[in-house]
Formats: structure tokens, sequence, C-alpha cells
């Protein structure tokens, strides 16, 4: 249930035009649903959708939605989600690394579509071109601000390797 209606019905009120609801999951996932609280660890999750109306009047997701949840529609689109893994790595960083891995949800892709090259390249000349390689994942484990750890979708997680001493 969300907003004290069945899942699929709050979902159909947002993705029906002409009587005709969009192909679900696929354009779900164009718009993840983003956990805000109330409980400070879950903020800032977002869930991309696994099965929509499977079984009947269900709404599953890749990782857990909890009863209490607070929750909204994302929306991104293939500039911001390219521009903004940009500009997050500037100063993240003490000096340039050696290498990098990069890990993106197959849900970044699917809203990136074409664009995902684009976001590899944009990430690449942000690290001043050096030695990077990675893959697509069903979601990623990463650190919450509250310094637990979350399961993650729709995000893209990037390890900058040093050697030590250098």
């Amino acid at each position: 249930e969300i907003d004290g209606e069945p899942a699929t019905a709050w979902y159909r009120r947002f993705f029906t035009v002409d009587g005709h609801i969009a192909p679900m999951p696929e354009t779900a996932n164009r718009f993840p649903l983003i956990v805000e609280g109330p409980r400070p660890e879950r903020q800032g999750l977002y869930r991309s959708m696994r099965f929509f109306d499977d079984p009947p009047g269900a709404v599953t997701y890749w990782g857990t939605v909890e009863t209490g949840d607070h929750v909204r529609l994302g929306m991104g689109n293939d500039v911001s989600l390219v521009e903004t893994a940009s500009q997050r790595l500037a100063g993240a960083s003490e000096g340039p690394p050696e290498a990098a891995i990069l890990y993106s949800c197959v849900g970044r892709e699917a809203v990136l579509g074409g664009k995902a090259g684009a976001e590899v390249a944009g990430i690449h000349e942000a690290l001043g071109g050096v030695a990077l390689s990675g893959f697509f994942t069903f979601g990623e484990i990463g650190p919450t601000p509250r310094g637990s750890f979350a399961y993650y979708n729709q995000t893209a997680m990037l390890v900058l390797l040093h050697e030590a001493g250098s």
C-alpha cells in the first residue's frame, strides 16, 4: 500500500495515459521509488520495480520497502545523470587515482539508454584518463549518511585505487 491505496492503483494514477497503463516495470524504472524516512538510516534509498501486479495487486522491488517508509517517485533524465556523475568527482580524491572501478546499476542503463557510454566517458575524463573498468550490477551496497550500510538501486559506485605510499 502507498498513501492508503493498493500500490498497483497508486502507480496506475501516475502511469496511465488515455486509459492505457504504460509498460511496467520498464516505465516505472525511469522513475524510481525514493525512500525519504521516517527512519534516518533509510533516507535516500532508491528502489527499482521488479514486478508489477504479479501476484495481482502487488508491486515487488529490488530491495526492501518497509511498512511506514515515506516514499516519492524520483525523476531523472539521461543528461542530468551524466552531468551529475562527472560533477561528483570534483574533489573526490586526494590526488589523481591510478585506476578506478565503476559499478553502475542496470536501472541507470535503462534511463541512460544510448548515453550510458557518455556517462562512462565523462567519469573517465573527470578522473584524468586513468585506467577505468567496470560493469552493470543489480544493486549496490554503500554507506548511508549515518555510517551504516544499505542496499541501493539506480546508483553508480566508483572505487578509486591508489598504491600505498604513492
